[in-house]
């Protein structure tokens, strides 16, 4: 059986904060966003909040931010 998609998609970085069960209801792609601290950066999510904002103590003054993903 030939099944169609429709003729576009809806993608969204992980910053939305929309859960991977209700963005696979939704049919919403979720891109992971790259978050840096200081010259490290990671993946959104391969960090826990935990972690991340021990990254940020110990970064200091240094740059944290985002990147396209």
């Amino acid at each position: 059986m030939l099944t169609t998609r429709p003729p576009f998609a809806v993608v969204t970085d992980s910053a939305a904060d929309i859960g991977a069960a209700r963005a696979a209801e939704l049919g919403v792609h979720i891109v992971p966003l790259p978050v840096i601290v200081g010259e490290d950066t990671f993946d959104s999510g391969a960090l826990t909040q935990v972690q991340l904002f021990e990254r940020i103590a110990e970064a200091g003054t240094a740059a944290v931010g985002t990147s396209q993903p």
